[in-house]
């Protein structure tokens, strides 16, 4: 037997047990039942809810009066695994949420938690989302701007090696490029807008000098050639291989070209971001 879900020409729901065609009565389990039509939260009309109970699981269905359509035993049971997978989330509560630093990045990761490898429960993954999303303080240069990006990615890939379902991560990894080249198309944007606010201010003083050098550093830029998107190339392409680390930290420091205060700010960064990749 199976248990149909119809809809009546007249707006009610129809809940019943067919019987297979050599059946010749009707068994004590057969039943037909209806139920009025509701209508809408906003008052609009033509939509019916049929509800089946399901491991602890309601599921929804709402479909137009007028498409007369049966749902099969099966489309519910697929609606009822699509809702206990929705329902595997972490808590709002999560620091991967409450951080302002990284609540929006959430996002992008949602799916990683119906991939999520055996033993690691939706919080731990959140936790570790956040750790992986979360920078090292201090500096703000373009150079380790670039630096932080890289290794944003290596943390991502490593978290996506350590608990993410085999099966799953050549997804997840796709995932990771793609919020990465949003960040370097984003990075861009922010390191034009310096420029054009460089070419501003020198047009203000009727600095011409500076004006040309700042538009020409635009033009670099708008074309992808300059020397920091060059090197953040160079850097997101080390540390897609997550497996030898220090050669990431060394090519940073010798990337640095900066004196004084500058350069002693940047080589620290470096040190940060060591210090916190080796206690992950």
């Amino acid at each position: 037997m199976n248990t149909l879900f119809a809809k009546s020409l007249s707006g009610s729901v129809i809940t019943g047990t067919s019987l297979s065609d050599n059946s010749s009565h009707a068994t004590s389990g057969h039943s037909v039942k209806t139920k009025d039509a509701e209508h809408t939260q906003d008052g609009s009309t033509g939509a019916d809810t049929a509800l089946q109970q399901d491991g602890g699981v309601t599921v929804s269905l709402n479909y137009s009066v007028e498409s007369g359509e049966i749902i099969s035993p099966e489309q519910l049971d697929g609606l009822a695994s699509l809702s206990q997978r929705l329902a595997k989330s972490p808590s709002l509560n999560n620091s991967l949420f409450t951080d302002p630093a990284t609540a929006m990045d959430a996002v992008s990761f949602t799916g990683f938690y119906h991939a999520a490898a055996e033993g690691v429960t939706a919080d731990q993954l959140a936790e570790k989302l956040h750790t992986a999303l979360s920078g090292v303080p201090g500096s703000g240069t373009q150079l380790t701007d670039a630096m932080d990006l890289a290794m944003t990615q290596a943390r991502l890939n490593k978290l996506v090696d350590d608990n993410i379902a085999a099966d799953w991560q050549p997804h997840a990894r796709q995932t990771v490029e793609q919020f990465i080249q949003a960040k370097v198309t984003a990075q861009d944007s922010e390191w034009q807008a310096l420029a054009e606010e460089d070419i501003a201010l020198a047009a203000a003083r009727g600095d011409y000098a500076n004006q040309s050098r700042a538009e020409s550093d635009l033009a670099v830029l708008q074309a992808g050639n300059s020397q920091h998107q060059q090197l953040r190339t160079a850097f997101l392409e080390l540390t897609r291989d997550t497996s030898n680390s220090d050669d990431w930290f060394s090519t940073f420091s010798a990337a640095i070209n900066g004196k004084g205060a500058l350069e002693y700010e940047e080589q620290m960064h470096v040190q940060a971001l060591s210090t916190q990749w080796q206690s992950l």
